[in-house]
């Protein structure tokens, strides 16, 4: 389900309106902080209802929104808040649909803390993160983490290699 935030209503994603999705369990991200400073974020040149899904305090978010509505900004400084108010980098994942998104968020956030690169949490897409959970657990399924992942392009090249190989058409 989402939530409307202006609303407060379930309701399908509009484009271009910033929803917010929260549940009880604060086990996926972390111990979020029960007070928020709502001002501190709108002091942040955030809208009223993106301060809100940065200062949300009751456990895991999900932020959909069109393009151009100000997502990376709104999750950049979700994240930025959260290290602040303490919670450990470590158990902060974000979750983008680009990695142009995430690079850019991942800069934002070591600029804005002026922390290592140890102290940023895992921001990436859906497939960099089930890919990095993979990487962790391979030997668990007998697999070496080192293994490779083949997308469309990488696996034409391979074929027209084998072709080339055993000397067969294209």
């Amino acid at each position: 389900r989402t939530l409307d935030v202006r609303t407060r209503e379930h309701a399908p994603h509009p484009a271009g309106k910033l929803l917010w999705y929260s549940t009880n369990s604060n086990h996926i991200l972390g111990d979020f902080p029960r007070k928020s400073s709502k001002k501190r974020a709108i002091s942040m040149d955030l809208s009223e209802h993106q301060a809100e899904a940065v200062t949300h305090a009751e456990g895991p978010l999900l932020v959909t929104a069109g393009a151009g509505s100000g997502k990376t900004r709104t999750l950049t400084q979700r994240v930025i808040y959260l290290i602040n108010s303490g919670i450990n980098p470590k158990r902060i994942v974000a979750i983008t649909f680009t990695n142009k998104a995430a690079d850019e968020m991942r800069s934002r956030i070591l600029a804005s803390t002026g922390k290592g690169k140890n102290a940023v949490p895992f921001i990436g897409t859906f497939h960099a993160f089930s890919s990095s959970i993979l990487r962790q657990e391979a030997r668990a399924i007998g697999r070496k983490p080192n293994y490779v992942i083949f997308d469309d392009d990488d696996s034409s090249r391979l074929i027209k290699k084998i072709l080339k190989f055993f000397v067969l058409p294209e």
